[in-house]
């Protein structure tokens, strides 16, 4: 059966901030960033921008509707997070093994990981979604445990992540393509000590 978004199949929907999509058996792309990466001011503007777009164009989004999409929003985040707003505690490889460990951790049990970037303030995540939990107890459950662990290590309180994350059901080999590019592309500003990359060899099971 296809890795790809199956239009004809069931898919759950749930809402925080954002909403989230579910389908068994399809590839994920997840972005997610530390809490003091981003101004509210900033985030209210383009939450409202965001929300004006979603209403006119509500799922599910064609091919074009989704680079638009990305364009428009995602890419404006990835611009502000890349000038390296924040703290930027991933810049530390001590955390950032936290952050990897907990992705393998999961692997096999709650997906299948596919590559991942952890950039100094946000990490950018490519998975297989399985028959297991749904993906907001997933990301639940890793922010928790990475949050609390890195805050063990630096001897910090409060607030990590931010609450919210954002992801997209990959919908064709030519968007697999192109987030694997992103991901790949994502930390070439950085010196290699500053970010943590990892990608899958094989994607033959992906096809």
């Amino acid at each position: 059966m296809s890795s790809y978004y199956k239009p004809n199949h069931e898919v759950s929907v749930t809402a925080n901030h954002l909403p989230h999509w579910h389908q068994d058996e399809t590839l994920c792309f997840i972005t997610w960033r530390m809490g003091d990466s981003l101004p509210k001011s900033k985030l209210d503007a383009w939450a409202a921008k965001r929300k004006a777009w979603l209403q006119a164009h509500p799922k599910p989004w064609t091919e074009d509707q989704q680079q638009e999409h990305h364009e428009f929003f995602h890419r404006t985040i990835d611009q502000w997070l890349d000038a390296g707003a924040g703290s930027c505690i991933l810049a530390q490889s001590r955390c950032r093994h936290i952050v990897t460990e907990a992705l393998f951790h999961r692997d096999g049990q709650q997906f299948t990981l596919i590559a991942f970037v952890i950039m100094p303030n946000h990490v950018h995540l490519l998975i297989k979604l399985d028959h297991s939990e749904q993906l907001p107890k997933i990301m639940q459950s890793l922010k928790r445990h990475t949050a609390r662990q890195i805050n063990l290590l630096l001897g910090r309180e409060g607030k990590f992540w931010q609450a919210d994350y954002y992801d997209t059901l990959i919908r064709s080999p030519q968007h697999l393509a192109h987030v694997r590019r992103y991901l790949h592309n994502n930390p070439k500003h950085l010196k290699p000590h500053q970010f943590t990359l990892w990608e899958q060899n094989s994607f033959s099971d992906m096809k």
